[in-house]
């Protein structure tokens, strides 16, 4: 979306997208706290039965894993400080009107889906946990016969 309305995938090149393009900034925060895996979003639940499960077999995997987990997290907060906070300083801006710049309705709509699917898979999970484990047992019965 932002090398639509920008022409570039350059962080440096953008910044103050709180200023600019608020509802587009917030979706962004969300997302990015679903990429850092914070309790209450699917990315949370995915990660700990993971490591969960690889825990079980070699704890040095698991470790492995987490740490490329914590580096991925300093990325993401890296990446959203940069582009979220600061002066927008760059010619890009200019001649833009800011309603242009915000996201569109169907943005809007495809963004929230998206939310609102990342969110009930992070407070609803054994909802779908469940179904997962019973076609999973259904398969592997089927599968020793």
């Amino acid at each position: 979306m932002l090398y639509e309305r920008f022409h570039t995938r350059t962080i440096a090149h953008i910044s103050g997208l709180t200023v600019l393009m608020p509802i587009f900034n917030m979706l962004f925060l969300l997302f990015i706290m679903s990429n850092i895996a914070v309790p209450g979003t699917s990315s949370f639940i995915g990660e700990l039965l993971l490591l969960l499960g690889i825990f079980k077999t070699n704890i040095f995997a698991c470790v492995i894993g987490c740490t490329g987990m914590v580096l991925g997290g300093c990325y993401s907060l890296f990446l959203y400080n940069r582009l979220a906070y600061g002066i927008p300083t760059s010619n890009l801006f200019y001649g833009k009107t800011l309603n242009k710049l915000d996201i569109s309705y169907r943005e809007v709509f495809i963004l929230s889906s998206l939310a609102l699917g990342n969110l009930s898979l992070g407070l609803f999970p054994f909802f779908y946990t469940e179904y997962i484990n019973t076609c999973c047992v259904e398969l592997i019965i089927s599968c020793c016969r």
